[in-house]
């Protein structure tokens, strides 16, 4: 439980006052009040009421007083972002920099059981450390003497993503900070392939590997506008690591430039990669269409004549006269 120092203040200044006023019954504390000018204290008997006065100056003195180790755990407010294989620094520190060597401090997080990093009686405790963790989290020994109680998480991983708890004890009072982590990875250079013909078009696919989060695929023409394309299909490496590819099918235009585009939106990166088709292939493609067409009005015909040619061959071993 974390002590509120006025009211603490005004407890230890109401017992001290029913200890040197000697009256019958026990004493009653109503209700304590404090502003940044004055605190005020009430407490009741069946004889007396008893007010007293802190200036700002006699609060601070008296905190100094009855809570030596007061302090406040600060980190930052924006998240840490953390490249996947690299290390890391989750800040957390006290304020006043007052010394955490003969502190507890712990960095665990909410969704786990057990502890990130945990140093405890001058040294760092391993018994309930997560297995994810162990020879991968350490402290600044020297630095925890200025009240700096940071974590050094090296190797990262796609699973350190989340949020961490830094939290400091004393015998008498703690307070901890909230961290955002956020893990990305940057991936390859996409890279756009010519899959054939299909639909009338040209069948694009573009590839990219190494993603953490998972990235958006999008295809644009040569004006920026997106164009219609496939489902992206995804897949995970050994590391967690995203491989992303997506397939569009252009057509012929005014410019037969296209271009592929990574978004990775999380942490603002994108990557992108054009291409430039030429004139012929979908030339090409027509072609073939054409040729595929006739080829398939040849093969009809065949067809037809051959089923024409058998049927009159048929009737005629029956005895059956086909009139033209």
């Amino acid at each position: 439980m974390k002590w509120d120092p006025y009211e603490c203040q005004c407890l230890f200044l109401l017992l001290f006052h029913h200890i040197l006023v000697s009256t019958t019954g026990t004493a009653n504390l109503y209700f304590f009040a404090h502003s940044k000018e004055y605190l005020l204290c009430t407490s009741g008997t069946s004889n007396t009421v008893f007010s007293g006065f802190f200036t700002e100056e006699s609060k601070s003195q008296f905190e100094l007083l009855f809570f030596p180790e007061r302090f406040e755990v600060l980190g930052p407010s924006e998240p840490v972002v953390a490249v996947a294989g690299e290390d890391v620094v989750l800040p957390c520190y006290l304020k006043p920099n007052i010394s955490a060597a003969d502190l507890e401090v712990r960095w665990f997080r909410k969704d786990f059981t057990g502890s990130v990093h945990l140093y405890r009686e001058h040294q760092d405790q391993h018994e309930s450390q997560i297995p994810n963790y162990r020879g991968r989290t350490s402290l600044f020994s020297e630095e925890l003497k200025k009240g700096n109680a940071s974590l050094k998480l090296t190797g990262v991983r796609t699973s350190d993503f989340g949020e961490y708890e830094c939290f400091v004890q004393a015998p008498y009072w703690y307070d901890d900070r909230s961290i955002d982590v956020i893990i990305k990875a940057v991936g390859t250079q996409p890279v756009i392939s010519i899959e054939g013909y299909k639909e009338g078009g040209i069948s694009l696919v573009c590839e990219s590997k190494g993603w953490f989060p998972q990235p958006q695929v999008v295809w644009m023409d040569s004006e920026g506008h997106n164009l219609t394309a496939g489902p992206t299909e995804t897949q995970r490496d050994s590391r967690d690591l995203f491989t992303v590819r997506r397939r569009a099918i252009v057509l012929e235009g005014n410019s037969n430039s296209f271009t592929c585009r990574i978004i990775q939106q999380l942490v603002n990166e994108i990557k992108e990669v054009s291409t430039n088709i030429p004139g012929e292939i979908f030339q090409s493609a027509h072609t073939r269409k054409v040729v595929l067409a006739v080829f398939i009005s040849l093969a009809v015909a065949v067809g037809s004549g051959i089923l024409i040619f058998y049927f009159v061959k048929l009737h005629r071993k029956k005895g059956i006269s086909v009139i033209s």
